[in-house]
């Protein structure tokens, strides 16, 4: 292992996740104006379908099924920010998996000019259980 490298403790990262979600439904009814702008909805109105995430994204899923042929995957939980501003979510007020049942996968991507700075980050949030 490299000096530069850093130690990640995958079950620390997963509690961090969880510590710092917040659910927009949730967010929404105490604070109406918090996502102005963002197209909200509920895997019921608009489902997640894995044909439609990012390609860098199905590609990691395809890795965890491949590396866990034993383990069925739930789409629950999407959400797209461009610079730093939600645009869309889908999800509804249910909290996330346990610890042992997260899997959160996520891809960002960056257009860079001279007069322009694009970052898009699109997240995933499923449940993994055992078939």
């Amino acid at each position: 292992m490299s000096t530069n490298e850093v130690q990640v403790d995958p079950r620390q990262l997963v509690r961090q996740f969880r510590e710092t979600y917040v659910n927009a439904h949730q967010l929404m009814k105490g604070a109406p104006a918090a996502y102005k702008g963002a197209d909200i909805t509920t895997p019921k109105e608009r489902p997640i379908r894995e044909a439609d995430l990012p390609q860098g994204v199905r590609a990691l899923l395809g890795e965890y099924q491949k590396g866990h042929p034993r383990s069925r995957v739930t789409l629950l939980k999407y959400q797209r920010i461009e610079n730093g501003e939600p645009v869309t979510i889908v999800e509804d007020e249910s909290g996330l998996p346990d610890e042992d049942n997260l899997l959160s996968l996520s891809q960002t991507v960056t257009l860079t000019t001279s007069t322009e700075v694009r970052v898009i980050t699109e997240i995933v949030v499923t449940r993994i259980e055992s078939a």
